[in-house]
Order: C-alpha cells, then structure tokens, then sequence
C-alpha cells in the first residue's frame, strides 16, 4: 500500500504538469457557465470526472490485473494515465467543440433562411437548438409525435408554416371546426399543389377538405381523409387529423420543406462523420508513439513511466493505452448521447430520423 506521503507526492506532481503545460493541460481548470451547442461535458472538471476519475478511482480498471507490474509500477502507471488523461480529453474536447461550433452556424443560416418555419417551432421547443435541428431534419416524426398529439392546435401552425401555406384551405376549415382560428389569419394562402377549395359543413361530413385533388384526379385526399378517420359517421379528434400521415406528407412536400429537410440532415450528417473520424484516428492508435504522431504533440506524463524495467515499462504502456482508449470512447460516445437526450426531452420522438443517425454514429463509435 502506498503510504500519504507517497500519494501526497503524487498528486502534487500531476498538479504541477498540468500548471505547466502551456499548450492544452490549462483547459483541465476551465469552466463555463453554461456548455457550447452540442458540448455537455464543457468544463475541465466534468471531463474530469465523468472520463477520468472512473478510472483512476478503480486500479483494476485504470492498469488491469497485470502480473509484469509491481505495486510501484501500477501505482506510477495509474499517476501516468491521471496526467496524461487530464491533459489530452479536454484537447481532444476542445476540437470536438469545434465541430459542433461549425454546425451551429451553418443551423443558424437554416434558421435564417427557413425564418417563418423557425419562428414558428422555437416558442414549441422551448429555446432548444439540438430539438430545432432534428425538426429540420426530420419534420415528419415530430407532426405525427407525441408533441402533435398533445399540442394539435401547436401543430397545426407549424404544419401551415412548413407547407409554405400551400395546405392552408385545409387547416383554415379543420381550425374553424375545432374553433381554432385561421392559421392563415382568416385569409388563406394559394395553394401550390392544386386542388383546394370545395366544399363545406362539419368535419363528420363528406366535404373536400381543401387539398389533394384538381389535376392529380381521383378526387381529393381531403374526402379520403375524413372517411378514413370518421367513416362519415362522427367527427374525428383533432390530433388524428393533424398527425394523418397524408396531411403530413402533403405539407412536407412543398419544395421548400425538401430543401430546409435535406439542408439540415446534410449539415448533420456530416458532422457526425466528422466526429466519427476524429474518435476513429485516436482510438484506433496501436501504440502511444502512434497516438503522439496523430496528435502532433507529447504525452504529458510519460515521463513517470522512464525509471521502470523494460518488461514493466511495455506492460504499463500497453495498460495505459487501453485505459486511454476506453476513456476516449467513453467521451465520444457519451457526448453523442447527451446531445441524443436533449433532443428526446424537448419532445423529438426516440423513432426519429435524427436519433436514429446519432444512434448509428454512437453504435460505430463504440464498435471501435
């Protein structure tokens, strides 16, 4: 067993590495007030803790049961993979940062262009960027959701926004039906797909419901709709008709919907590519010099691993590199997690488009 002078000895000797490291050891004390977009693990100390201590706390986790290494070895091999791992993840994170950095602005150029669409589902997702980025991507899995279901009258705004008005003669006669109000401000939009208008009378009665119909033939999607739902007997709920997937994919297939779609799964798309390939260049490292050239920089630390043995020595780097590895992919993974319950907090549905590309990214991440 060490003795306190020993671990007092230590833990100084981590502490003044990590002071005089001038490159990226001073971001372990950094701290924010609040975390970057797509960063949940900003400061130092919660990397720290969350991807660091775990294993140091745990000595057959953080060296392994290794019969080459004496009680000193694990001891200056455990101090080793401390400083080493206080210095690199917060770097690593820091670049990380930047790839989440880059996707927030190219979302606010979305935002920007998409204003109307934006304006109309920010108040919904309470000021939550990642839950606004996965409606972009994926519109169609929050308006047939839980959201639509529990807010239909919130839904049906944003459902006359992202169609560009086009189903407007629909939504302005269900909102008078359910006493709503015109989500077009009592004056309808003209539709661009053809067809609106016709008809009149409760929702339990077979009328047109304003979309679907004129040259694409075989009468409207509208008429369909309310037999479907209501079997012309009674008057369907309101969130039945708000999340039909017909009223859905008909709002969606406005070009403009299309481009804002395909614009942010793209920007998505890439980003998690990006952070696959930076987690891929440093996990798969075969040694710690290979880990060094794909950092361009030295290991802080390694320095205590100098005055073993040979046989000591290639044991407890081999231990180190391994603890190293499963500490970074723990970081990767865990982040994309994160930014995975952001998103299904703020009511972005587990069966979305959006969480099933992070749940593919993390699954390859982990795989590494």
């Amino acid at each position: 067993m060490k003795t306190l002078s020993e671990q007092t000895i230590l833990r100084e000797y981590v502490k003044q590495v990590l002071c005089e490291d001038e490159g990226y050891g001073g971001m372990v004390g950094a701290s924010f007030d609040m975390s970057p977009y797509g960063a949940h693990f900003a400061s130092g100390n919660a990397i720290y803790t969350t991807f660091i201590k775990p294993f140091v706390d745990v000595k057959d986790v953080a060296m392994g049961k290794t019969k080459e290494l004496s009680q000193k070895a694990q001891t200056l091999g455990k101090v080793a993979f401390e400083t080493v791992g206080s210095t690199l993840l917060p770097f690593l994170y820091s670049q990380h940062e930047e790839i989440f950095k880059k996707e927030k602005e190219e979302i606010d150029k979305i935002k920007a262009q998409y204003g109307e669409v934006y304006n109309a589902t920010w108040d919904a997702f309470k000021d939550n960027d990642v839950a606004l980025t996965a409606f972009f991507c994926f519109p169609g899995a929050v308006l047939t959701g839980l959201m639509a279901k529990k807010a239909p009258d919130v839904a049906i705004n944003m459902l006359s926004t992202i169609s560009g008005g086009t189903i407007d003669s629909f939504l302005d006669k269900v909102k008078k039906s359910y006493h709503l109000g015109s989500p077009s401000g009592g004056k309808s939009k003209s539709s661009a797909g053809g067809g609106g208008g016709g008809g009149s009378g409760g929702m339990g009665g077979n009328y047109d419901m304003g979309f679907g119909g004129g040259s694409t033939g075989g009468g409207s999607v509208g008429e369909a709709l309310v037999r479907e739902l209501a079997g012309d007997k009674k008057k369907p709920k309101l969130s039945d008709i708000v999340t039909n997937q017909k009223v859905v994919k008909k709002a969606l297939s406005s070009p403009e919907a299309q481009r804002m779609q395909q614009e942010a799964r793209d920007i998505v798309k890439g980003t998690l590519q990006a952070v696959f390939e930076q987690a891929q260049a440093v996990i798969t490292a075969n040694s710690l010099e290979d880990l060094q050239k794909k950092l361009g920089k030295p290991l802080k630390g390694l320095d205590k691993l100098k005055g073993m043995q040979p046989q000591e020595r290639a044991a407890a780097e081999k231990q180190l590199l391994t603890t190293l590895k499963k500490s970074m992919k723990e970081m990767y993974s865990k982040n994309l997690e994160m930014q995975v319950k952001q998103a299904t907090d703020a009511g972005i549905p587990e069966n979305s488009g959006y969480v099933k590309l992070y749940v593919s990214a993390i699954q390859k991440i982990k795989s590494l």
